[in-house]
């Protein structure tokens, strides 16, 4: 469900879909006392995946609204991610 997820977030040139932007964002970026059911409910992503997920972020943060809107969130998801062990 998660490329999928994705993959209509990106593909939303009219920027219908703000709120699933936001909402991945936020989810991608937990804060430090959600860190570890963050990590357990991302597990089973593959480092594949788990590298798509941080393009994502990486896009959002070049993005114009996005890195302005939420860079603390990104950057905090950037840092995350790689701390998600791929089985």
């Amino acid at each position: 469900m998660l490329p999928s997820y994705l993959m209509v977030c990106l593909e939303d040139p009219g920027g219908r879909l703000d709120n699933a932007i936001e909402f991945l964002i936020y989810n991608l970026a937990p804060l430090p006392e959600h860190e570890a059911e963050t990590r357990e409910r991302l597990s089973a992503l593959d480092a594949g995946q788990i590298t798509c997920l941080v393009h994502f972020l990486e896009w959002c943060a070049a993005h114009e609204h996005w890195g302005s809107y939420c860079p603390d969130e990104i950057t905090r998801g950037l840092a995350f991610l790689p701390t998600i062990t791929a089985p």
